[in-house]
């Protein structure tokens, strides 16, 4: 066969294996590629990167490879190369190829607008805002002129690194190329930043709304513990009927729903999907289901997610991890291990989640014997590596069972990386401490506390308590009057209930509430019948 004719159709077979995302089948194209010449040719090599780049080859052995092994590679196999790279998260040896590319090249700086961008990219997800700002420094020295998707690039990656200033200014210079993407990137920044006021306004000045934006403003109102706010968010793209709500703008709905633990409106959103059909087998459907069981988990309606998580087509590790961890927030530490030992039954290869979960179900029921084997299972049986949230768990559980020599060798044994910092480890055994009454103990884990700790008033009352628990009332004197002195007092106590889709809040101490007077004189009746024998 002609080079011509050859040429072209290894090209044409190229281009099917990418677009039918084939990798054996481009694997065999590769093989009969090494046994001509033509490999040597730069259009075909490039091809072949972008398509293990694109097809899930791996990259050290595929595209790496055939760049290394490439006569001349031109600017477009390094793009290829970089950009794959940086899609899977590889950002550092993104940067290597980059100057690996520099290396290479005869002239001073080998660079285009898309090289940029992979490289942009690369130093986001570093987080690294000195190499961002280089590169962007780069750009402007060498003359690139912007487009839209290297401004975007820039926005995005300032604002990966918390750079969130130098985002809007990219933004407010980017007026003749700003489109509806630009708008959704600088929106993302301002959440990715807890910047609410500034997602907020951007959203309302966007030209046209659609439903990555609307999902995006309600996600970041529940990243950031503004549930309520989510919520109305949402109901004003329902009531406005123009834009529908997709899978991941109910998983953040729903979210918003679990952590103010409101029933109702939970339920309510779950009519809604059942209505629209949304849970489907496919992804999104997995993430909706595993949203819906954490919701009812999380408020109170644990035999719902059960029957939910029983009945689903599919289960993944969120699943099983969101009953085992309702389970043991409402203190069904037999249920919890009966689940986790049907995962394991089923294949599933528990992780880091799972065993925070299970042993918090035996921290609750006191379980000592059982939280130890389970701690010491997930590093035996399955290489995981304990945390610092399971060395808490387990610490707290031996210094209720008055082990506290055992709960300091055990903290003093954890990873060097937080020790003498993991507040809830410390503040755990100094609860043990006073309700053993160990002051020597407290003294020592007070003065800790109180050094990583300055302003919480939590630990000072406690270790008054525990001064004037021993008979030493100057000392708990002398602490109460170091609180006064800071300005420090204790954090009031909170609740709140949904009665009738409203949230009620109640605050120690707080009359503010508009039917206060009804709300006392009724608790004082229930006290006085209490009072009747």
């Amino acid at each position: 066969m002609p080079f011509h004719d050859l040429f072209r159709r290894c090209s044409v077979e190229i281009e099917r294996c990418i677009a039918g995302r084939n990798l054996k089948f481009g694997r065999r194209i590769h093989a009969h590629l090494l046994k001509t010449s033509i490999i040597n040719h730069t259009f075909l090599a490039n091809q072949l990167i972008h398509m293990y780049a694109v097809c899930g080859g791996r990259l050290d052995t595929d595209a790496l490879k055939v760049l290394d092994e490439m006569p001349h590679p031109d600017i477009i196999s390094y793009n290829s190369v970089i950009s794959a790279l940086g899609r899977h998260g590889r950002n550092r040896e993104a940067l290597y190829v980059f100057h690996q590319m520099q290396r290479s090249c005869s002239f001073e700086i080998a660079m285009d607008i898309f090289t940029a961008v992979g490289i942009m990219c690369a130093c986001g997800g570093l987080g690294e805002l000195g190499l961002v700002k280089q590169v962007h420094g780069l750009m402007i020295t060498i003359g690139l002129k912007l487009n839209g998707v290297a401004f975007n690039s820039l926005m995005c990656n300032y604002g990966k690194c918390g750079d969130f200033h130098s985002s809007r200014r990219v933004f407010d210079r980017m007026f003749s190329v700003r489109d509806e993407l630009s708008w959704t990137t600088m929106l993302g920044v301002y959440r990715h930043n807890g910047q609410l006021k500034d997602a907020f306004w951007v959203f309302e000045t966007m030209p046209v709304k659609n439903v990555v934006s609307w999902t995006m403003l309600i996600s970041g109102y529940v990243q950031n513990d503004h549930e309520e706010d989510a919520l109305k968010i949402f109901r004003k793209m329902m009531m406005q009927g123009v834009i529908m709500p997709n899978s991941f703008t109910l998983v953040s709905v729903l979210n918003a729903c679990a952590n103010l633990a409101i029933i109702a409106s939970g339920k309510q959103i779950h009519g809604h999907i059942v209505r629209s059909c949304c849970i489907e087998v496919d992804r999104s459907g997995i993430f909706l289901s595993n949203a819906l069981i954490d919701m009812y988990a999380k408020c109170g309606e644990i035999v719902l997610a059960m029957l939910l998580f029983e009945i689903i087509p599919q289960r993944d590790i969120i699943s099983w991890n969101s009953m085992i961890s309702g389970f043991a927030q409402h203190g069904n530490v037999k249920q919890a291990i009966a689940i986790f030992e049907r995962m394991e039954k089923s294949h599933i290869a528990p992780n880091h989640v799972t065993f925070l979960s299970v042993l918090s179900a035996c921290n609750h029921a006191g379980l000592l014997y059982e939280c130890r084997f389970y701690f010491e299972l997930m590093e035996k049986k399955y290489g995981i590596c304990p945390k610092r949230e399971h060395y808490a768990v387990l610490i707290d559980l031996l210094g209720r069972n008055s082990y506290l020599k055992e709960a300091v060798e055990l903290l003093e044994h954890m990873p060097d990386e937080g020790r003498l910092s993991d507040t809830r480890c410390w503040g755990s055994l100094l609860a043990s401490c006073r309700l053993y009454g160990d002051l020597d103990l407290a003294k020592r884990v007070s003065k800790l506390l109180f050094n990583l700790e300055p302003e919480n008033s939590g630990r000072c009352a406690m270790m008054s308590n525990i001064y004037a628990a021993a008979g030493k009332w100057e000392e708990s004197r002398t602490l109460r009057g170091l609180m006064r002195n800071r300005g420090l007092s204790k954090e009031p106590g909170c609740s709140w209930i949904e009665v009738k889709h409203m949230r009620h809040t109640f605050v120690s101490e707080d009359k503010s509430h508009p039917r206060t007077e009804e709300i006392y004189w009724l608790l004082f009746n229930l006290v006085d019948q209490l009072k009747e024998p």
